[in-house]
């Protein structure tokens, strides 16, 4: 894979949706009801889900580009899921859709999100129930799953969590071409590579600049390996499933785009138990290796 200059990345134009290609058939779906399931179901908008089933939390997944369901975040999510109780868990694979040139694949996610909606929409779960997750490319194409969930049914999903949100050819986007806050009911955004991969502005009700947002600590230099911070982002979300106290400090993005701690004092807890009336700009510091969140420790009362 080549090593692209943050200059080259800036240049990248914002999507061009006429280039979409897509069709239903190039997008699958796999879904996981139990850790103990070796096999998964393989859906589509026939599939009926079982009436007790669909008032569990569904998790969907969703890969970025070039990407596909053997990327092994989705498996590491998947068990902390499972792990924390029952789910309806569902891998996207978009990677027929998403494997061609980014100016296409970019474009892909607007017909992607509709088809998703519309596999959303046949299994008849409350939208209330649904958490979309989307690494990178995948989380513009979370928010064009919420635009048309919500154009389909008058009503919002409960959320959506962007792990690194593309920034090439979304940066300078209108929020209608890409994540926005309106997409669901609340959307949280990890931001751990800004201005190379990742988008540096913030476009959730609640953005989490880890380390400062880019160059993750015990990540080698990016020559070496291209897409270590920004997949970091995975590795974060997917440590905080199940461990609780992980506390982000209020922060904001400064007149030269950094990311500088303010005088607010209410800090709020990171990743997945993120509470979803949390909004801004905050920062946290993590370890350079796994175990990455460090947690706060509660004073006995």
């Amino acid at each position: 894979m080549p090593v692209y200059t943050r200059e080259f990345l800036s240049q990248i134009p914002s999507v061009d949706f006429c280039q979409a290609d897509a069709t239903k058939s190039d997008v699958f779906y796999y879904l996981f009801k139990s850790a103990t399931q070796t096999t998964a179901i393989t859906i589509n908008e026939d599939y009926s889900l079982p009436e007790d089933e669909r008032n569990l939390p569904m998790k969907i997944l969703m890969h970025g580009y070039t990407s596909n369901v053997t990327s092994p975040w989705y498996k590491q999510m998947k068990q902390e899921y499972f792990q924390k109780g029952p789910h309806n868990i569902i891998y996207v694979d978009w990677s027929i859709a998403s494997n061609k040139s980014f100016a296409v694949s970019a474009a892909n996610i607007k017909p992607v999100g509709e088809f998703i909606a519309d596999l959303i929409v046949s299994l008849r779960v409350p939208v209330e129930n649904v958490h979309l997750i989307g690494h990178s490319l995948g989380s513009h194409l979370a928010g064009f799953v919420g635009k048309n969930i919500y154009s389909k049914t008058g009503k919002k999903v409960a959320r959506i969590t962007a792990t690194d949100a593309a920034g090439p050819g979304f940066e300078n986007a209108k929020p209608e071409a890409r994540l926005n806050k309106h997409d669901a009911t609340f959307i949280d955004v990890i931001h751990t590579d800004v201005n190379y991969y990742g988008i540096l502005k913030p476009i959730g009700h609640v953005d989490f600049y880890v380390n400062g947002g880019k160059n993750q600590p015990g990540c080698p230099a990016r020559k070496v390996d291209d897409n270590c911070s920004h997949a970091r982002s995975n590795d974060y979300f997917i440590e905080s499933i199940n461990k609780r106290n992980v506390m982000a400090r209020p922060a904001k993005l400064n007149d030269e785009e950094e990311i500088v701690l303010t005088s607010r004092t209410e800090d709020v807890e990171f990743g997945d138990w993120t509470p979803a009336t949390a909004r801004g700009i905050y920062f946290i510091k993590t370890n350079k290796t796994a175990p990455y969140l460090l947690q706060k420790k509660i004073k006995d009362t």
